[in-house]
């Protein structure tokens, strides 16, 4: 019987029809067009040695990086810290240069027996509207986001906010009293000799509240410290403006040359007490 080239080509040989079959039982289908082998299609199951081993993997690479980010973090937040110092610090000389050279430190304005600080100051001079900006705080302090006032009568008392120096005995010598306030105290800007190296503000901590708070006061008695947060350093700035980042033995070097340009101090050492990040009191000796 005659056969076509084309019937050749478009009916199968009874070999190619069992290649054919073979091929159907062999492969499945995974899409139009195409087929894989199901040997391929058989997935083999983690043991559990292969599950503990990169569960190990993951725990080193986390042990690995997690101090490293935690170090970023926090370079983050004392930079983010040093320019809350510099905003802090630019107010007050606002304040300053409106009140004649006038820098509140502890604020008395009602009642000898109510403590104030520099933030309500600044409020009642018209330099921060109420409530005060946020960079009055630390962004690494550990207390609420937004600054909060306190229970009052007669006036503000925002005392979670940066330590301002309120050493009695170094207040003697710069401080101008006001008349008609005999309960404020207030440093005289024209009276600091250096205010490059005057040290303003700082981190602080009050033990009591477990806050950062209005004053800073480096003795043995006070649980008003300086606190070396970040890194164990303390963030201070200066009454010219500046902001640094001080280990805590320049930072104690710096307040013992302060009192010494004063002569609120005249013994050849002196011992400061701050508190380190782990919010324990620690103590150094400066000597001359």
């Amino acid at each position: 019987m005659y056969h076509s080239h084309w019937q050749d080509n478009c009916v199968p040989r009874k070999n190619n029809q069992k290649e054919v079959m073979k091929g159907k039982r062999m492969h499945r289908s995974i899409g139009v067009g195409y087929s894989m082998p199901s040997n391929l299609l058989r997935f083999n199951k983690f043991t559990l040695i292969e599950l503990l081993i990169v569960i190990a993997i993951i725990a080193i690479l986390a042990a690995l990086l997690l101090p490293a980010l935690n170090r970023a973090r926090g370079k983050a937040q004392s930079a983010s810290c040093i320019s809350n110092l510099k905003d802090s610090m630019m107010h007050m000389l606002l304040y300053a240069d409106e009140h004649n050279g006038h820098m509140p430190v502890m604020y008395h304005p009602y009642a000898s027996t109510i403590n104030y600080t520099w933030v309500d100051a600044l409020i009642e001079g018209g330099i921060f509207k109420d409530p005060p900006p946020k960079s009055i705080m630390c962004p690494a302090t550990p207390t609420q986001e937004t600054p909060t006032r306190r229970a009052r009568s007669t006036a503000f008392n925002y005392l979670e906010c940066y330590g301002a120096f309120t050493v009695t005995t170094l207040l003697d010598k710069v401080e101008v009293k006001v008349v008609g306030e005999p309960n404020c105290r207030f440093y005289h800007l024209p009276s600091i000799k250096k205010p490059s190296e005057f040290m303003f503000f700082s981190d602080s901590y009050q033990s009591a509240t477990k806050t950062q708070w209005g004053a800073v006061y480096p003795t043995s008695t006070s649980t008003y410290l300086p606190h070396a947060k970040h890194v164990n350093n303390i963030n201070t700035v200066y009454a010219a403006g500046a902001a640094k980042s001080l280990t805590s033995q320049d930072w104690t070097q710096g307040y013992f040359k302060m009192r010494q340009e004063f002569d609120d101090y005249a013994g050849a050492s002196l011992r400061v007490y701050y508190y380190d990040s782990r919010l324990l009191p620690q103590s150094i000796l400066c000597r001359r």
